[in-house]
């Protein structure tokens, strides 16, 4: 159910797109036009927020989440405002609350910070890794449930996501060449302990770690930092050139790690959510 506003000449200018993120729970991603300059008015955006959360309620929906840019290195820093001004009093009126923020940065994966981060990292990697077939042994089932198993206790995550059909949406993305030595599951002590997923766009060369966790088993052991470096490090192998990732403005050492290699944000996004009556 995407639902496309228009500005007051009736030029596209905003795509509201509603997507599972597990049985209970939904986000909206707000996709503004690219080249668009203009606003819709506050009225049809509030009626189309109305429409998704109405039509949450009825499908019991207990939490619908959504992100609000407020700082674009890319975009005209007036236009983002504007547009974030008028998302947040459309959320607010129907009792969204701002929940947290998250900012993104950019490293180039060939620069000489990454690569004195990475080679200490990979130097004591304890984990044996395993690729997704056919590029290594991983059967999907498998991989789905480190998945899952290292989404435990994430509060980005939901006990109740399919991680199964995440990871099949994922790999499902044609902008990203899906290559299956970039979704592996890091054993130790005879345990599937860490899980990692890197996507390289191939025209590009634009990367990201779509997923990366420890099992809550293996926790608080610095293993976070070392499957990291993995997922890093096969961003370099599968023809990456310019990695971004993001982190919860709250999560201070994964933001002092980006400073130390030479990143500044350059997106800054508000998460606001609404919570439904789940008895509904």
């Amino acid at each position: 159910m995407s639902l496309s506003l228009t500005d007051a000449t009736g030029a596209p200018c905003l795509t509201l797109v509603p997507f599972a993120v597990s049985d209970r729970e939904r986000a909206v991603q707000l996709r503004w036009l690219d080249g668009a300059t203009a606003l819709p008015s506050p009225a049809a955006l509030a009626n189309a927020l109305h429409a998704i959360v109405t039509d949450a309620r009825a499908s019991h929906i207990y939490l619908i989440e959504t992100r609000v840019v407020t700082h674009d290195a890319d975009r005209d820093a007036a236009l983002t405002t504007s547009r974030a001004s008028l998302t947040r009093a459309a959320l607010t009126a129907l009792g969204f609350v701002h929940d947290g923020g998250r900012d993104e940065f950019r490293l180039a994966l060939d620069s000489d910070a990454v690569t004195a981060w990475l080679t200490p990292l990979v130097a004591r990697d304890p984990f044996h890794w395993s690729a997704l077939a056919p590029a290594g042994e991983l059967t999907f089932e498998r991989a789905a449930r480190a998945m899952h198993d290292a989404s435990l206790g994430d509060p980005a995550s939901s006990p109740d996501e399919d991680a199964a059909a995440a990871l099949r949406e994922f790999l499902a993305d044609a902008s990203f060449t899906n290559d299956p030595m970039g979704v592996q599951v890091g054993t130790l002590d005879g345990v599937d302990a860490a899980f990692v997923m890197t996507q390289v766009n191939p025209s590009t060369g634009w990367s990201r770690i779509t997923y990366l966790g420890v099992a809550p088993t293996h926790r608080r052991r610095g293993l976070g930092a070392v499957a990291h470096a993995r997922g890093v490090a096969l961003a370099r192998t599968l023809g990456g050139r310019l990695y971004i990732g993001g982190t919860s403005t709250a999560n201070t050492p994964m933001r002092a790690l980006f400073r130390r290699l030479g990143a500044a944000p350059f997106r800054a996004m508000e998460r606001w959510a609404l919570a439904l009556d789940s008895t509904a």
